[in-house]
């Protein structure tokens, strides 16, 4: 009973150190894409303001503004591509899958008819204003 009272020991031992390691690997990790983040909006930073000098003030800022926003854009393409492969695969396991893929097909359209009539509404809005 004796060595099995220190095996015990030993596991227990053994499962605190992981859980160490484990919480130690997660503060380096976020530390890390402290660092990056930090590294990243510094090189943006230098980017605008080469921008403004090399353009000039009014010129610079405009660029500075659609390359953020082209960048802003393209991160948020990504995570809604992401974000629906997900979707589609829970919807694909809870519904089954011919089920779920009917599913998100006609969610898909859905969004898509919404968001081409927002737009045509918009278009139109916009050939208004130029008659008035």
């Amino acid at each position: 009973q004796k060595e099995s009272d220190e095996e015990k020991l030993r596991q227990a031992h053994q499962a605190q150190l992981d859980a160490m390691q484990q919480e130690h690997d997660r503060k380096m990790q976020e530390a890390l894409q402290d660092i990056e983040r930090r590294h990243h909006d510094s090189r943006r930073n230098i980017d605008i303001v080469l921008a403004k000098w090399q353009k000039g003030t009014a010129k610079g800022a405009a660029i500075a503004a659609m390359q953020a926003w082209a960048q802003w854009s393209r991160k948020q393409a990504e995570s809604d591509r992401r974000t629906s492969n997900v979707e589609m695969q829970l919807k694909r396991f809870l519904e089954g899958d011919s089920r779920g893929l009917k599913h998100m097909c006609y969610m898909r359209w859905k969004s898509e008819y919404q968001n081409s009539s927002q737009s045509r509404r918009h278009t139109e809005i916009d050939q208004e204003r130029e008659h008035l």
